[in-house]
């Protein structure tokens, strides 16, 4: 088959999963239903943005003041301790990051996506991912720079991660 007309599911789609991931933290963390926290509820400021409501419900249950910039690092905290806890517990690596070799066999998607995945692209995705989230693009694992920017050094010091 042709599959030059498919969609390019590569571009900028480390953007997209760590933002879900980060999404996802949060509304996990939070008592908020996730039917409330719908993505078309997110852009109708400011009287339905979601967002400003989460972190009033964040400020309220920390005590903390917590406006929607420093509620997104905190789902990008929470995203980044489970990581350094599967790099410590399950010294969890850049090779384990990766899905089913059938997707590199097989159609995925729809009539508008219809081609396998291909592997170089999907390890470039990969490296993008880890740079974007502040990771060793080699192993996968944190790095003290970025997990101090989010005031989480106690984590780099248990990891054992030296300065750069």
């Amino acid at each position: 088959p042709d599959y030059r007309g498919a969609k390019n599911v590569y571009e900028r789609a480390e953007y997209t999963a760590a933002w879900v991931q980060n999404n996802q933290s949060l509304k996990n963390s939070l008592p908020i239903c996730e039917y409330a926290s719908m993505p078309d509820n997110y852009y109708h400021p400011p009287l339905m943005d979601i967002r400003i409501f989460e972190s009033k419900v964040l400020s309220a249950v920390t005590g903390k003041d917590y406006d929607v910039a420093r509620l997104w690092e905190a789902g990008e905290c929470i995203w980044s301790l489970r990581r350094a806890i599967m790099v410590l517990r399950e010294q969890r690596e850049r090779r384990d990051d990766n899905i089913s070799q059938v997707w590199f066999e097989r159609v995925v998607g729809d009539e508008g996506l219809s081609a396998p995945l291909d592997r170089k692209q999907w390890d470039d995705l990969v490296t993008r991912y880890y740079a974007l989230r502040g990771w060793d693009v080699k192993s996968g694992s944190p790095m003290r720079p970025r997990l101090e920017a989010l005031g989480m050094k106690n984590v780099a010091d248990k990891l054992g991660l030296t300065a750069a």
